[in-house]
């Protein structure tokens, strides 16, 4: 019996040294060198065996190879983002190793700096090296032989153990087939009701005895892994807010939206405030605006009282004893005679004679038309169209108050004040001749707005002042246009000007009256040769 048991512990020390010496050649080996070319690796006895280069202006700078410690993180990285239900199966390759170098740099130690590149390279090592120690691992694991612990088998040759202890629990680094293959076998022995321990006999020779070196190995029955859970029943759990992290996440949301909502209330308050206060400002100006106009209509009211006082003194003269006398303040004697001679005019002001020598010297008939006298100040230009026999006449100003009582209060006539003749939409009705008398614009810019009034078979008489139509360094002092080639220039641009809005010139004489300054005026007439609308769809 002694000389069996030694026999036995001969044979089991013999087993545990080739045992030993197998796994020392296969860790040793189980990298070829073509391999470890291949993908850029060299081994030390650490595992540490990175190395990475960043390029800059002054050339190559080595970092630090990585620590055993920093492989433990990688790991961690790798399995903590690679299970998680949501997003573990449905990311691309630069999400899922951004997440994993954000969990690196999280949890890291040291102050070395990796990128992401590098981390996934890294893990290529790290991968690669323990799926050849597994494998090597399980073959040897698969021996079963007595007496052998995990400690024996253990073997510094393999420099990546620390991050093989946390990755060989998972699914990736198991024989799978030979795990199940172990679960249907333990099944198939529970069915038959054997025993949980087995005997594993293994013979030196044939002479010694079976029962002597049965060994005795307790049976564990493997536990199959339970399932993680799925991406579906996470987010169903994290939709129903279970748990203290979801909780929590869901209160730092709510946080953040209303600070979020705190910034656009004080945004929109500023920009009410920023509106309101441009809204006063623009308030002011109309106001100033409203203003000025009143105070400018005002004056032009005063200047055109005053010249209608003035040209009233002209048609009265008061003549005390052969003289005129011009001051009301001058004292006479009881015995001085006095006469008064007043001429009644004929229009009601000297503008309607400007026009009267238009109408004899184009022979225009204004008897039952329709007319538009715009520029209509005092009313001369109208006053003339309704004594020469026009039924109804539209007096367009952008001033107010200057219109004579006599034309303002004529049943013929449609005063139109305060009104821009070049924003002029419509009339009440078309017209069949047109009188234009402008001052401070010239005569082509309202010509637009004039032929939108016009019929198509009408008249045009418009009165040139150069003065208000010549460049600014053309004009003399005084606001007086005296160089004739001035007045020629005028003239043809006037001309050719109004004839490219459809119209005939009939010709243009002078003025028999100067304008209030002196300057020469000249009388044009246009007759239109448009084509109406209806006309052109014929």
């Amino acid at each position: 019996m002694k000389a069996g048991s030694c026999r036995v512990a001969r044979w089991i020390d013999e087993e545990l040294w080739r045992c030993k010496e197998e796994m020392q050649v296969s860790c040793r080996t189980f990298f070829s060198m073509e391999e470890m070319v291949s993908i850029g690796l060299t081994q030390d006895t650490q595992g540490q065996d990175e190395v990475q280069a960043i390029k800059n202006t002054k050339g190559t700078k080595r970092i630090k190879n990585f620590h055993w410690k920093e492989d433990e993180i990688i790991c961690s990285g790798w399995l903590n983002v690679s299970k998680d239900p949501i997003v573990g199966a449905n990311q691309s390759r630069s999400s899922f190793w951004g997440r994993v170098h954000a969990f690196f740099e999280k949890h890291k130690k040291s102050t070395a700096v990796r990128t992401e590149s590098s981390i996934m390279h890294r893990w290529l090592t790290i991968q690669y090296q323990v799926n050849k120690f597994c494998a090597c691992y399980e073959a040897i694991l698969r021996r079963n032989q007595s007496g052998f612990t995990i400690e024996d088998k253990d073997n510094k040759s393999f420099g990546l153990l620390h991050c093989y202890t946390i990755l060989k629990g998972e699914d990736k680094w198991k024989a799978k087939m030979i795990e199940l293959a172990e679960i249907e076998k333990e099944k198939q022995a529970n069915k038959k009701k054997q025993k949980p321990s087995s005997k594993v006999s293994r013979p030196r020779d044939d002479e010694v005895n079976s029962e002597d070196h049965v060994i005795q190995v307790d049976s564990e029955s493997p536990e199959p892994r339970k399932r993680s859970e799925g991406i579906k029943k996470a987010k169903e759990n994290l939709r129903r807010g279970g748990g203290e992290a979801c909780m929590e996440a869901l209160g730092k949301m709510m946080e953040e939206k209303k600070a979020l909502d705190m910034q656009k209330e004080k945004a929109k308050e500023e920009r009410f405030m920023a509106t309101l206060e441009l809204e006063k400002a623009t308030f002011e100006l109309e106001k100033k605006r409203v203003a000025t106009e009143e105070k400018k209509a005002e004056a032009e009211e005063k200047k055109a009282k005053a010249k209608l006082m003035k040209e009233k003194k002209k048609l009265c003269k008061v003549i005390v004893d052969g003289r005129v006398v011009n001051k009301a303040g001058t004292q006479v004697s009881d015995k001085s005679v006095i006469e008064i001679k007043a001429e009644i005019p004929k229009y009601v002001c000297r503008a309607g004679h400007k026009l009267e020598a238009a109408i004899k010297g184009f022979d225009i008939d204004c008897d039952g038309k329709i007319a538009l006298d715009s520029g209509l100040s005092t009313g001369g230009f109208t006053d003339c169209l309704l004594q020469h026999g026009a039924s109804h006449v539209y007096g367009v100003d952008v001033g107010y108050g200057q219109v004579a009582e006599k034309i303002r209060t004529h049943e013929r006539v449609s005063v139109i004040e305060r009104t821009n003749l070049r924003y002029l939409s419509q009339l009440p009705e078309l017209v069949d001749l047109v009188t234009l008398d402008l001052s401070f614009i010239s005569i082509l810019l309202v010509m637009p707005a004039v032929i939108k009034v016009m019929k198509t078979d009408s008249t045009l008489i418009t009165l040139i002042k150069p003065q208000f139509e010549a460049r600014r360094s053309k004009v003399g002092g005084g606001g007086i246009v005296r160089d004739p080639l001035v007045h020629k220039e005028v003239l043809d641009r006037i001309i050719s000007g109004v004839e490219e809005f459809g119209f005939c010139n009939k010709g243009w004489i002078e003025s028999p009256i100067k304008g209030a300054e002196g300057n020469k005026e000249f009388l044009a007439c246009f007759h239109s040769i448009r084509v109406s609308e209806s006309q052109q769809e014929r």
